[in-house]
């Protein structure tokens, strides 16, 4: 099965979620389950400890990959 599980936490709250949502209709990408989300804050540390809170709460599913996005 080559169906992924991905999250992408990016650092800002409104830009980069919507690009990687747009770009997912734009690209037709239905090959992967990829799960947007902005870090609670801008700090590096922060956006890391939110990709690691949203892999928790996947315990029975987990994200194959993960994707910190920071400028």
């Amino acid at each position: 099965n080559t169906y992924k599980g991905i999250l992408i936490v990016c650092e800002g709250e409104r830009t980069e979620p919507l690009y990687f949502e747009n770009l997912k209709k734009v690209e037709g990408l239905t090959s992967a389950d990829i799960k947007v989300v902005y870090g609670k804050h801008s700090d590096p540390i922060n956006v890391i400890n939110k990709a690691i809170d949203e892999q928790e709460k996947q315990k029975h599913l987990p994200f194959d990959e993960v994707y910190c996005v920071m400028y």
